[in-house]
Order: C-alpha cells, then structure tokens, then sequence
C-alpha cells in the first residue's frame, strides 16, 4: 500500500513507525520476546519498504530550503564546547579504573621517566598517558589534570568534524550534522572519560581533513607532500588506541583505489609515511603480551563460549539504538542506546537513501567506513566496551543527519522545513541531556574496572583527606599499601598534597600523616598512635576483608622516624602497584614479580603494620594448582605482623581451597577470637561442620 503514496508522505510514514519502534525497544521495560517481535515489525519491516521505495534523488549536495546564518552555527558549536566543559571537575564523583589507571601511570612516568609503548594488561597504546604529564606536572588540581583533556579533544573534533564537513556539503547538511555533533549524547558522554579511546575521533577526522586536502591539491608536488603527511598522521595513529588499526586499514584502502593505478609513486609516499608514524607501534606490536591480549578479547581466543560470543557482537549493534543484550558493559548508559530514538530513526532513514543510492560513490564509502569501524566490536569475545568502536561514531551521526535531512525535505515549504530541522534538534537535545545527565543522580556510568562500592569508598576517604589538607596542609598519605582490588585512584587524586608520593613536597614539613587501611588495622595502629583519629569508611564485604578505614594521625618527633620507615616503605609498595598494572597478563614476568618480593623481606620486617601488609600483598600472587605459597604469606603476616582477623580468614579460605580442612578450621577459628571481627568465618566453619563433619 505504500507504494501508492507520494514520496514525501511514504518518508513520513515510515518515520513514524520507526520512532515509535525505537522509542519502546529503547525506554521500555517489555520482556526481550516483545521488543524481538517490535524489532522485526518495527524496525526490520520498515526498513525493507525504506529499500524498495525509498525515492532515488540522486544526489547528496541538496540544500535544505531555509538558509543557515553564521550566528547559528556559531551558537551551536558554542554551546557543544560549553557543554563539554559544564562541571568539568565534578560531572561524575569519582574516576573509572582506567581513568584512575591513566592518571597513576602518567604521574609515575613523569617521576621516573623511560621509554614504553603499551601499558596495562590491556596493552593500551602510550599517547594519552604521555599527554597527562604536562597536566600533572604542572600541579593543577589532580581532577582537572585527568578530565580537561578528554573535554578538550572532544571540542577539538566537533572544529574539526565542521571544518571537514562543510568542505564537503552544503551549509545546511553540514549544519545540520555539526548540530550532532555537538549536542547528542555519544559525542559529549566520550568527552566524559580519560580513556585512550577519546582519542580517535580528534584523529579520524582530522585524517579525513587530510584526505580532502590531498585529493584536491592543484599540482602532483603538492598531492605527495599531502599524502606524505596524511600518512605520518595515520601512522602516529597508532600511539592513540588499539581499535585505530581498523581506521588505519580502512585510510589505507581508501588512498589506494584513488591513487594507485593512477599515481603509484603518490600511493607509496602515503605508505612511507605510514610506516615512519608507525615505527614504535611496529617494534612493539610483535611482543607475546600484545598477541596474547589480542587472542584473549577476540573470537580467536576462544575463551569464551558461541552464544557469549553472539550476545557480545549483537550487544555491539543494538547498543547503538536499545541498549545492550550482553550483561556487562564499559563506557555506555546504563539504559537506552547510544542514539536516542530520533537519532535511532534518522540511522534507518539514512541506511535507506544509502541503499537507494547504492551505486554512488558516497554511498558505497559510507558504507564501506559503517562496516570497517564496527569490526573491533563485532569480533570481541569478551565483553561490551563501547571505546572498541568509538572510529565508528562519525559515520553513524552522519548517517543519522542524511536520514534527518531526508526527513526534512520530506515538507514542502522553507517555513515548514525550518521548523522540522528545529524540532528535531530540540526533541533530540532534550532526550541526551537527559541521558547524560540522569546517571548522576541515578545508579552513574556504566562502566568496568572500578565497582560502585570501590569507587564511593575511595571518595570517602578522598574527602577526609583534602578536609585535612585544608585545615593542615599537605600530608604524608599512604595509598598503596592497599591491595590491588582497591586500585590507584585515591594514589593519583591525593598527588597534589601528598608528601610521601609528591617529590615537589617536603616529608619533614609534613604535620599529618593519612593512613587508609583495612579496617581490622585500626585497634592495632589506634593503640600504637593515642592522638590518632579513625573514620570506618565502609563495611565492604565479609567474604573479603571487613572494609576500608581511614586514620588522621598528628606527627611529633618522637613518631616521625616511624613515618620516614614508612615513607621509604610506600616508594616500595608504589613501585609494586605499578609493576602489577604492567605484569598481569604476564605469566613469565609475574611469576617473576611475586620472586623478586624477597629483596623487601627485611625492610618491611622493621614494623609489624608493613610486615602485615606486605605479606597481605605477597598473597595475591597465585599461578598453578596450589596455595601454597599464599598460605606461608599470610601464615608469616599473623605470626611477624599484626594477628588481625581479615588475615586469618583469608588463610582459612586457602587452606579451604587445598583441601587442608583440618589447618583451615583451626584458621577460621582464631579469626572468630580476634577483636574486632568482621569477617564471615563463623559461616565458613558452618559450612566445614556440614561438609566435613570432625569424627
């Protein structure tokens, strides 16, 4: 029936039955068999009348009938970058584990600077951490060093997302899609996060800026110069994340079809150029870490079984309009999808005069950029992280903005058109600035690497530090004699007036000293230190360790030297935190790391805190079948160190796992005797009474 309208109308009618299609797949708690049955009616019907009628008009240079003032554009790109620095420093409480990660790595870099290309156990490339430096080591505040950049470079890409777009089409499509650009969810949320990905859209679309300008310089000199430089620029790629490798591939391609049987010598000075921007990426691409971390995310690992493997790479498509299928998620909302539902129609829109105008040029390239920045994502095994297919925003907001114009020029007259685009942009805006803003006062970000409950209790303990700050100057904080589970953020965001991180701050000026430690610690270091305070930050987990505490001690001269021992001791515990970001994903060197701990027997055996913390740290260490020797660490903790009771739980638990029940029970028990106990031991030893019943 649909063929019988005119064209016009079939737009607007098809339009309609995808928003509302969208708008329930993505805001409605339906059961997943609904929102199948909406897909397939909805969205999939839709799309196949799109594809067979869909008008052919043959051209993609047609301008809106209402003309675009410099003063429109200007406010809207005005208002982008506002919004990308609007609560810079307190948009979200506190760090992400990658943030947090980035930040420790950068300060650590600039203290004791040496050459490496990837960092972490995700092998992220070094650019971003490399660009934190400057921020650090200027000692602006530690929140501002880690969140304006991102801002930064997202304002950079809306410039250079105008510049290049406006080189390309008429003023209103241009406007139309800077519009996108600057005030919808995706393009303001990746701003958002210290996270390598943020890096790619700067990059990706300053390489097509270089593309043009190549393609159209005046003389054969020139085009070689362009290209060389086009190719430096993809080359150097490859410092900013590991999904620019696909961006890579797909410029390389591009500049071989237009220029290799035409200009072969203008094709390899593209590539000299790419290699030379390529050759730290090159000579650390072929480390097993990087392979082995390559294997283990994708499909290639088979880590995983097909139908995770599925759910993952489906989560990857419908995450861009509904939301996600795979539980587990990185860097995306919490509910809806990435494009809200007018966006969502204006993708579907768009994929239908794609379709109509399948033998064009644009079309096929679009399509071509859709597909090439989707592969990272649809060959992820592991989980969904939406900075895995971050390259493919540009080409999903630009077909977006094709199927909004389509919507447009679907109404006949300047007046009517101008007040569709307007509607449009409003209802759009409206929606992500409700999406970007609701996980504030909500559940927050989804995001890995740092849970809820971490992330509030390291805040916590932030507040009780910088309140001393205020009130007494900087401090002496130890940070990192916590476990690994806790991570570096409070490391990273007490830099600024941290005596015993900060080599721009006197130890001995020091009138405080921040402890934060496991809570079962506090009898011990408040008997040890009478004019100490202590703040229980959280009750954490029995199954783990009780929770996190927080102690305020005034220093004097009869405690200092205690504080200098653990200064010298904090250097130590730093160095390993790092060394653990680095070794994770390492067999042959953690297993190394966890030998070389001996050198520090001695120094920590000087105080019973650091003799119990430092072997609570030897007892993280864990490759084979056995726990052997995380039973001696903890074994060594309670008799040399502080006998708190988190320490005899946890050498219950791996006595438990060895099957030692007997030495297990014996465990359990003498955590039940210590005070306090906040443990679950009673709960294990029940469980060892109905499992293993004592003849």
């Amino acid at each position: 029936m649909i063929q019988f309208l005119p064209p016009h109308q079939r737009i607007l009618s098809l339009a309609f039955l995808l928003l509302v299609a969208n708008t329930l797949l993505a805001y409605s708690s339906l059961s997943l068999e609904i929102k199948a049955f909406i897909c397939v009616f909805g969205i999939l019907f839709p799309l196949l009348l799109l594809f067979q009628h869909f008008p052919n008009k043959g051209s993609d240079q047609r301008e809106l009938s209402f003309s675009v003032s410099p003063w429109m554009i200007f406010t809207v790109i005005g208002l982008g970058i506002a919004l990308r620095f609007v609560h810079l420093t307190d948009f979200r409480p506190w760090p992400t584990g990658d943030e947090s990660q980035n930040a420790f790595l950068a300060i650590d870099l600039m203290n004791h600077p040496h050459w490496q290309f990837f960092y972490t156990a995700g092998e992220q490339p070094p650019l971003l951490i490399w660009g934190l430096v400057p921020f650090f080591r200027s000692g602006a505040d530690p929140f501002f060093a880690l969140w304006f950049l991102p801002a930064l470079l997202s304002s950079l890409a809306l410039l250079v997302g105008w510049a290049v777009t406006r080189t390309l089409f008429p003023r209103s499509f241009a406007f139309l899609l800077t519009s996108f650009w600057a005030l919808s969810f995706w393009p303001l949320h990746f701003g958002r996060f210290c996270q390598q990905g943020t890096l790619i859209p700067f990059w990706e679309l300053t390489a097509l800026g270089l593309l043009v300008w190549a393609f159209r310089a005046s003389d054969g000199n020139k085009q070689h110069q362009r290209l060389f430089l086009l190719g430096l620029w993809t080359g150097s790629g490859t410092l900013t994340y590991t999904s620019w490798l696909v961006v890579g591939a797909g410029l390389t391609t591009v500049v071989f079809v237009l220029f290799f049987q035409k200009n072969i010598r203008a094709f390899g000075t593209f590539l000299l150029g790419s290699v030379l921007g390529a050759i730290p990426f090159l000579f650390s691409a072929s480390s097993p870490a990087y392979l082995n971390h390559l294997a283990e995310v994708s499909q290639a690992g088979h880590l995983y079984d097909a139908r995770h493997q599925a759910l993952t790479a489906a989560s990857y498509l419908t995450s861009l309009f509904w939301g996600n299928l795979q539980v587990g998620t990185s860097y995306g909302p919490r509910w809806g999808g990435m494009l809200n539902p007018v966006l969502a129609t204006g993708f579907f829109l768009g994929l239908g005069l794609l379709w109509a105008q399948r033998r064009e040029t644009f079309a096929r390239w679009t399509a071509f950029g859709l597909l090439l920045g989707l592969l990272p994502g649809l060959l992820s095994a592991d989980y969904v992280e939406h900075y895995r297919v971050i390259q493919v925003m540009p080409f999903v907001l630009f077909i977006a903005a094709l199927g909004a114009r389509e919507f447009v020029l679907s109404f006949g007259t300047a007046k009517a058109q101008a007040m569709a685009a307007v509607s449009i942009c409003l209802v759009s805006f409206a929606l992500d600035m409700n999406h970007l803003w609701k996980p504030i006062h909500d559940a927050g970000f989804a995001d890995l690497g740092l849970s809820e409950e971490v992330r509030q209790d390291n805040a916590k303990a932030y507040r009780l530090l910088d309140s001393a700050k205020d009130h007494l100057g900087p401090g002496l904080i130890f940070t990192d004699f916590l476990l690994t589970s806790h991570n570096n953020s409070l490391s990273a965001m007490t830099y600024g007036f941290n005596a015993a991180l900060n080599p721009k701050l006197d130890p001995e000026k020091a009138r405080w000293a921040g402890v934060i430690a496991n809570v079962h610690y506090q009898s011990f270091l408040a008997r040890r230190f009478p004019g100490s305070q202590w703040r229980w930050i959280s009750k954490g987990s029995p199954e783990t360790d009780g929770g996190l505490t927080v102690g305020l001690i005034p220093l004097n001269d009869q405690d200092r030297p205690v504080f200098q021992n653990w200064t010298k001791a904090h250097a130590v515990f730093h160095r390993l935190n790092v060394e653990w970001i680095e070794t994770l994903n390492q067999k042959d060197l953690y297993q190394q790391a966890e030998t070389n701990l001996t050198n520090y027997d001695a120094q920590m055996a000087a105080d019973p805190f650091l003799e119990s913390c430092f072997d609570e740290w030897k007892s993280q260490y864990h490759y084979g079948d056995s726990f052997g020797k995380n039973i001696e660490a903890l074994r060594q903790a309670v008799r040399k160190g502080y006998p708190a009771a988190h320490l005899y739980f946890k050498l219950g638990y791996f006595l438990l796992g060895d099957h030692r029940i007997t030495e297990a029970r014996v465990a359990f028990e003498q955590a039940l005797r210590q005070k306090p106990n906040y443990t679950d031991a009673a709960g294990y030893l029940q469980f060892i009474d109905q499992k293993f019943p004592q003849k």
